[in-house]
Formats: structure tokens, sequence, C-alpha cells
């Protein structure tokens, strides 16, 4: 149930142990305050002063204001990855977001339709009708944004196969930017960082671009030792690293360590991985290999 910021204000407020008069001390004046928990009326610099003082993350206070919109927002998220697996589900988001563009013309319904007849294509190894026109709108959309939010971001990570090789790396610093900036906790800004390094470096190996793979495996590189905790990140930096150099020159004792490195997936249980990954090395280096 959503209640208005001043409502909740006062509810951390109360929680901290705080008065009125201790919360307003050089931010506003206590009757002011009062005003604002009555209200929900309040400035946005005032609040976030607040906020700093309760010790509460804005993205947590907006999040706990408006928990309905949150879940919303998960939802659509469930249902995406759905679609991209199931020809029901895609076929009924894709109708679904055309028929809320054709009403409100908010162009990201119409967006979101093509993403996910794009990639739906791409996971179950389809063609994709239209393809360049899909990427066109897309790109369009996309890099007519000053400023990248969530939201752009995990379209972009989604549909990053529809770009050509000089795109990606054009935009690769503004990418890596909009990660940092993200005003979220390391670990969930850790995840999307190693997602893009990810995808970014399969696709370059993918397409023989071994200049722009050793680009994004620089980038895979710094996000790894920001946190190590995560011990697959590792496995696949070290695994992708291994690749390049294998591309250079194969190296039968490389070859073998890698294998041996992998090899942690399977007593993890990471069984579809492991077979995945091994698949992807034997496509990439059959021109290599003696």
């Amino acid at each position: 149930m959503s209640m208005n910021q001043g409502q909740l204000l006062k509810k951390i407020r109360v929680s901290r142990r705080l008065s009125q008069q201790q919360l307003a001390q050089n931010i506003t004046s206590q009757a002011a305050l009062s005003r604002m928990e009555k209200s929900g009326n309040i400035d946005a610099n005032v609040l976030l002063r607040f906020l700093d003082k309760l010790d509460i993350h804005p993205t947590e206070f907006f999040m706990l204001a408006n928990p309905d919109g949150w879940i919303d927002s998960q939802d659509y998220q469930k249902k995406l990855y759905a679609a991209y697996y199931n020809e029901q589900n895609s076929q009924t988001l894709i109708n679904q977001e055309l028929l809320l563009y054709d009403k409100t013309k908010i162009k990201k319904h119409q967006i979101n339709a093509l993403r996910v007849q794009a990639v739906y294509a791409k996971i179950n190894n389809l063609p994709l009708e239209n393809r360049e026109e899909i990427t066109y709108e897309i790109q369009n959309y996309l890099f007519g944004f000053e400023t990248w939010f969530l939201s752009d971001i995990l379209m972009y990570l989604d549909v990053l196969f529809l770009f050509d090789d000089t795109f990606i790396r054009s935009y690769h610093n503004r990418m890596i930017r909009s990660l940092d900036k993200l005003p979220f906790s390391a670990v969930q800004k850790h995840y999307l960082q190693i997602a893009y390094a990810h995808n970014a470096t399969v696709l370059a190996f993918d397409r023989n671009n071994m200049q722009d793979a050793q680009l994004y495996l620089q980038a895979f590189e710094k996000f790894v030792s920001l946190d190590t905790r995560t011990l697959t990140d590792t496995i696949y930096y070290l695994t992708y690293s291994k690749l390049f150099s294998l591309k250079q020159g194969f190296d039968q004792q490389i070859y073998d360590d890698m294998l041996d490195d992998l090899a942690v997936f399977k007593r993890f249980g990471y069984t579809k991985e492991y077979h995945d990954i091994l698949y992807f090395i034997e496509s990439i280096l059959k021109p290599n290999k003696p």
C-alpha cells in the first residue's frame, strides 16, 4: 500500500526515535517539517538532507513510498524474460505492448514490442524479419536520451547483438559511466557491470573481433577486481582471457588450464553453464585448434 512521502518520512523518523526538532535542525524549521509530514509536499533537496540524517538511501525511500510501482516494475521484467523463451508469452506481450502504443502513443511500448521480437528470435535461433528496421528504431530510441537509467541499460543489454561493432565500441565508455552512476548498492551495480562486460565480450568473440574483445576484457577484469566474491564471474573472466590468448596462437597447456578452471562449474553443479561454455569455446577455437 502506498503512502505519501510525508507519512513515510514521519514513520521513519519515529522509528529512528528522532523528534521533529531533531530531524529539522540545520535543515528547516520544526513547523515546516510538521507541515511536510502532513501534506507530503517536500522539496527534493530538503528530502535528501532528511534522508541523509536518517541514514536511508533515496532509492529505498521511494521504493517504500510506492511499493506497488516497484512490484509492477519487477513483474514486467519477469514477463519479459518469460516472453524471451516461450512463443505464446512472447506474442501475448508483443500484442499488449502494441495495443498500449496505439492507445497512448508512448514510444517505449512500441520499442518493447520490437525488443521482445528480436530477443525471442535470437534465443530461439529464428530468423528476424525486418532486422534493420528493428535495429534502427531501438537504436534511435535509446540514443535519443542524454542520460541512461536502469530501464535503458537493461534494454541495451538485451539487444546488444543487434548493433554493429563500431556502434557498440563507440558507446562503450558511455555504458561504463551509466553503470557507475546507478544509485544502487555495490552488489547490484556489480551484477549489471558483469552482465555488460560478459555480453560484450562474448559478442566480440562470436564476431571474431579480437580488438574489441580485448577492450571488453579489460572492463571485465576491472569489474571482477572490484568484487571477487562471485566465483562464477572470476571463472568466466579467466576463461575468456585464456580464450583470447588461444585465438592469438593455440597452446595446449593454456587450453588444458582453461578446462581445469571450467571444471569448477561441474563440481558445484552448474552443469548447463559448463556444457554451454564448452560448446562456445569449441565453436570459437575451431579454426585455431590443430
